[in-house]
């Protein structure tokens, strides 16, 4: 049999209803005790037997490469972008990222890179660059999650993918940055999870450098401040004037802080300095958020002016 894959994952076989998986995804079946069959479309073509049960899958620890045996007692070796076929009740899993019960360390995670990227609105969706990327990332050794893999499937949004390739991610301890992956909200949120998970960042030539690991810091933090104000204050003032004000009330109260730490240290603690900056960040994001619900109104005003030769 000509073991020849399919041209992408996700693809749904007509007449069997099963679908594709790359066997780099195969890692992240549930169940890898559920069938799966090689599919030889040229086999078929021809009206010849065209699937080979699998009986066990082992992925080479250096990466791109697995040994598949078969139900048969035959074996052979492929890359990790051959597709096999699996249930779409199991596919689905796949795609979710679901593996039950399983914890990697760090040194499972250490020769593992995920390559991050924009996809939206780039023609072919920029697989090519995600697939170059990781062949050569291949040939240096390193194992390889590539989120090009699935391929485009049908029915699936944008949250469906995230779930799977953050799965995907999370199984690493590298991340491979393509070109405007800054512009792309997925491959940024990704960026953002790697910077928090303390992972090894890689650059692609032309790529953007990220931010500090600091900023992804504070930002988490003044994250959390705002659930903290949203739940505690869960209304917030349409008037704009109004809404500013409660921004400024908490930057007067920044203000504070650091007259006192610079004048009067010993009434106050760098602590509070820090609390205060977050709780600013937080409102000020909070004003932010709300800017396509303020009223914009002129409010009523009274006359202040002075009698002619009088005085106050």
């Amino acid at each position: 049999m000509d073991m020849k894959a399919v041209t992408q994952a996700g693809q749904v076989h007509e007449k069997t209803g099963r679908v594709a998986i790359t066997l780099a995804q195969e890692r992240n079946r549930p169940d890898p005790d559920m069938p799966a069959y090689l599919h030889d479309p040229e086999a078929e073509a021809a009206g010849l037997e065209c699937w080979k049960l699998i009986d066990g899958i082992d992925h080479h620890v250096s990466g791109g490469r697995v040994d598949v045996w078969f139900e048969d007692g035959g074996m052979t070796t492929l890359p990790e972008s051959t597709c096999i076929y699996i249930t779409k009740r199991e596919f689905a899993q796949v795609l979710q990222g679901q593996k039950k019960g399983r914890v990697q360390l760090a040194v499972a995670r250490k020769n593992r890179v995920y390559v991050a990227g924009p996809m939206t609105g780039i023609p072919g969706h920029n697989f090519p660059a995600f697939n170059a990327a990781a062949d050569a990332l291949r040939a240096e050794g390193w194992h390889v999650e590539n989120p090009a893999d699935h391929g485009v499937v049908n029915g699936v949004t944008w949250a469906d993918y995230m779930h799977a390739d953050v799965c995907m991610l999370a199984s690493c301890g590298a991340i491979y940055l393509l070109p405007g992956w800054s512009e792309s909200r997925g491959a940024s949120l990704e960026a953002h999870i790697a910077a928090a998970l303390g992972m090894q960042f890689l650059y692609a030539d032309g790529a953007e450098l990220p931010l500090p690991v600091a900023v992804h810091l504070a930002v988490a933090e003044v994250l959390r401040e705002l659930r903290r104000a949203m739940a505690k204050f869960p209304t917030w003032p349409t008037d704009p004037l109004h809404a500013i004000a409660v921004v400024n009330e908490e930057v007067g109260e920044l203000n504070k802080e650091l007259l006192q730490l610079t004048y009067e240290p010993h009434k106050v603690k760098p602590e509070g300095v820090h609390t205060e900056a977050v709780q600013s960040a937080a409102m000020a994001l909070r004003f932010l958020a709300s800017l396509a619900r303020y009223e914009f109104r002129e409010c009523v005003q009274h006359s202040q002016a002075v009698a002619m030769g009088g005085g106050l």
